[in-house]
Formats: structure tokens, sequence, C-alpha cells
């Protein structure tokens, strides 16, 4: 969910490493996430983005990375 006073940080059109943004889907607690095209693989994917408060504390990637753990196809951590 999207507070009033919180945007996504990317935007439609975007390029984020070889990944086109296409929209974004919604923001939480631990960040953001966009439907993007993985330009090498051509395929649509979810990419969650770590809100950078977060993004500098151990804890906060642990639990980052255990919440993609039982999703199929999760795209390795760039």
């Amino acid at each position: 969910m999207v507070t009033q006073n919180e945007s996504l940080t990317l935007s439609s059109g975007a390029r984020f490493g070889r990944y086109d943004i296409l929209c974004p889907l919604g923001a939480g607690g631990m960040g953001e996430v966009y439907r993007a095209r993985d330009t090498r693989l051509g395929r649509d994917l979810a990419i969650k983005i770590l809100s950078r408060k977060l993004s500098a504390g151990k804890q906060d990637l642990e639990r980052f990375e255990r919440e993609a753990l039982p999703l199929p196809h999760s795209i390795t951590q760039i």
C-alpha cells in the first residue's frame, strides 16, 4: 500500500539493469514492487526493490531473502 507521502521510485519506461520497468504494482514496508520485462530472457516478471531505509540493515535483508524463497522462479538479488 502506498501512503500519501510515499511514491514509487521507478516509473514506467525506466530501465533497471537488464529489466525494463513496465508499471508499478505496489509498495509496502519492505519496498516497491514493479512489473518488468527481462530483456535477456524476453519474459515479464515482478521485481521487488528493497526500501533505501531498510537496505543497510542485515535483519531487513534476511527478511527480504526469506520472503523471496517460497516464490517459484524468484530472481537473484542484484
